[in-house]
């Protein structure tokens, strides 16, 4: 992603990749957060 950065093709690729990853990988942690948490709690539990 760094190296299509830099050339003007690559730019036209890498904004709309860096948007999408800005609202995907916030999500995906949430997520994964989530189901570790639950993962603990019933593991303490038991």
């Amino acid at each position: 992603m760094l190296i299509l950065g830099i050339t003007i093709v690559g730019m036209i690729i890498t904004w709309p990749w860096a948007l999408i990853d800005l609202f995907l990988i916030p999500s995906i942690i949430r997520k994964r957060m989530d189901e570790t948490r639950q993962r603990l709690t019933i593991e303490a539990i038991a």
